[in-house]
């Protein structure tokens, strides 16, 4: 994609270029916490003359032609700044363009746009950071939101020309002193996080790749819940962002769940009404529960299992056809194997001709776990 600047052209080194010189840049967002639609080209002037809500922020994700991915965050400050808009936009364009640096903080006045000053005066902060893959997690922010963000950003790299995806990777010790940076500052003005004990995830969060996703866009990492994370991971859930598939008991961002998934998953919940018990209760999430003997002793029948592989076959074409995933056992050849062979089993039966197949009342062993992006 192309990007122009909307005004002139550099007559000087960025860094010598006197701030009152000001000069626009279009950007490619990809994500906007506040917005629907984000896939578009704006002007970054645009994107920090935005006002921000009065305590809290909102992280936008936009690409920069050459120059890279870069996270945006913009809040409201109570300190008094001499920076105008356009000496925010400046500083903000040569941060992006010189890419010496991994992360600025700029303090502005957000209530003045070219020279006019808004009624009542608000001053902002505004922290611009390389995006990388590692941030997200650590950021503390509610799983489905930081399922949305690392979603969008892998979908534009995936957009990309095969020589644009050169993107610079931090080190673990950069991202660091980034995290350690916007923590701080953010406390400052009033921006907390909601999901408590985030930063031990984010130190181990790769232990959880439990299948390659290689070449396909949706979650990387499959979290197991168990008596000592449960109630922790039920916590940080916001309401109607997690949904459950009961044939794999596979906690999934809600938006994931197209129509097609959501019909075969009301079969489960009115054939299986113990499991959708587990579901309604939150059970599936309740540490008691989970230590309990009930979870190894889940009433179902025979058809369960073939039932859920042929759902599991659904997931693992769509997958391979459309490049995207929900969980990444849903592309799992091995997994894929396993249920062809089951229903191999039920469609041809050996015995004599029209032998049914026994459907006995059987149990079988609950696991919950959370298919989760960085």
């Amino acid at each position: 994609m192309l990007f122009e600047y909307l005004k002139g052209h550099r007559a000087s080194s960025p860094l010598y270029e006197p701030l009152h010189q000001s000069r626009d840049l279009f950007v490619h967002q990809i994500y906007h916490a506040r917005a629907d639609s984000v896939d578009s080209d704006r002007s970054l002037k645009d994107i920090l003359s935005e006002i921000p809500p009065e305590k809290t922020a909102a992280p936008i994700i936009f690409d920069v032609s050459e120059h890279g991915t870069f996270i945006l965050w913009h809040v409201r400050s109570a300190i008094s700044s001499t920076n105008s808009l356009d000496d925010a936009l400046n500083l903000s364009r040569d941060f992006i363009e010189t890419a010496n640096q991994r992360q600025i903080s700029i303090m502005f006045n957000s209530g003045e746009h070219d020279g006019e000053p808004a009624q009542g005066t608000i001053y902002s902060l505004a922290i611009l950071t390389k995006y990388d893959p590692k941030l997200i997690p650590a950021l503390g922010l509610p799983l489905a939101q930081q399922e949305k963000m690392a979603t969008a950003c892998r979908e534009s790299e995936a957009r990309k020309p095969k020589s644009a995806l050169k993107m610079k990777i931090l080190s673990t010790s950069g991202a660091i002193t980034i995290l350690g940076v916007i923590a701080s500052v953010l406390a400052i003005f009033a921006f907390s996080t909601r999901f408590r004990g985030h930063h031990e995830r984010a130190e181990s969060v790769h232990e959880f790749t439990e299948y390659s996703t290689e070449g396909s866009i949706g979650p990387y990492y499959q979290r197991h819940v168990t008596t000592e994370n449960a109630t922790q991971l039920a916590e940080s859930m916001q309401p109607g962002e997690w949904t459950l598939r009961i044939d794999d008991q596979a906690v999934i961002p809600t938006y994931l769940l197209d129509d097609e998934e959501a019909h075969y998953q009301k079969w489960f919940q009115n054939r299986y009404t113990e499991m959708n018990r587990i579901r309604t209760s939150g059970d599936h999430m309740n540490e008691t529960w989970i230590g309990s003997e009930a979870i190894d002793n889940v009433p179902t029948d025979g058809v369960f299992h073939v039932a859920h592989c042929v759902l599991a076959v659904r997931r693992y074409v769509k997958a391979k056809e459309s490049g995207h995933h929900v969980c990444g056992r849903d592309i799992d050849k091995e997994h894929f194997n396993h249920c062809m062979e089951v229903l191999d089993w039920w469609a041809y039966p050996e015995g004599r001709k029209g032998e049914d197949l026994h459907n006995e009342n059987i149990t079988f062993k609950w696991r919950t776990k959370i298919c989760f992006d960085q």
